[in-house]
């Protein structure tokens, strides 16, 4: 695990004060296909569920997943199998974006103000993009910007193809570039725990997993354990 310590502590030297952070929110969604795909109602694929996790001093403070109010016809049957979630649950027990979202926004501005990050296993290719595109599709202008994003997926993927950060290379970069390598390899977030061995150390039902308040827990629990190799302490990878 050598390669993976020092992977982390480079990545930790390139984000703010040189370490990785102490308070971060970590982010997941869940969606109604992927992007670009066509619901079977014939609008866009769309978020279905958004996950957070928010961290202070590394502890988790509220971890919490809201479904999303969608018409009939949004769940497309590829997703449904993978995500469990349905047309039904989305009617019955989602929100409205009209009232979620802003709530989402002001708690994304909050963390934005105090400069912590966002967090999430694919993060940069997918999480942050979809949740983009729909917000502005319901009218809100809150974007993210790639230097605000620290994506563990990317990082155990980078890990499984030794590849590290140039000397002058930003954070954001390294994550650009390693997100355009193109690979075998897999890094989805039950693997990435499951090869880690941290299922059986958190005593965690990988099950879960593709419920996005859970896969918030697990990313949170995933850097945490990242950060302790980074610092040489003992660990369970």
């Amino acid at each position: 695990m050598s390669t993976l310590r020092n992977l982390m502590q480079a990545v930790g030297a390139r984000c703010p004060g040189g370490h990785l952070p102490n308070a971060y929110l970590v982010l997941d969604v869940e969606t109604s296909g992927f992007s670009g795909s066509i619901n079977p109602n014939g609008t866009p694929a769309c978020i279905a569920q958004f996950g957070i996790a928010a961290v202070r001093n590394r502890e988790i403070t509220h971890n919490y997943s809201y479904l999303v109010k969608r018409p009939p016809g949004t769940m497309q049957p590829g997703a449904s199998a993978v995500n469990r979630i349905t047309d039904e649950m989305l009617a019955e027990q989602g929100e409205l974006p009209e009232i979620l979202y802003p709530r989402l926004i002001r708690l994304l501005e909050v963390f934005r103000e105090d400069r912590c990050p966002y967090i999430g296993q694919n993060v940069v290719k997918f999480d942050a993009p979809f949740i983009n595109d729909d917000f502005a599709r319901h009218g809100f202008d809150f974007r993210f910007e790639l230097s605000e994003l620290i994506d563990t997926g990317l990082i155990y993927k980078a890990n499984q193809l030794c590849v590290a950060p140039r000397d002058d290379e930003a954070l954001d970069a390294f994550f650009e570039r390693v997100a355009e390598i193109r690979s075998r390899v897999k890094w989805n977030l039950g693997l990435t725990m499951r090869t880690l061995h941290l299922d059986a150390k958190f005593g965690l039902d990988l099950e879960g997993a593709h419920d996005a308040g859970y896969d918030c827990y697990m990313t949170h629990l995933l850097l945490e354990e990242l950060r302790q190799l980074a610092n040489g302490a003992p660990s369970g990878l």
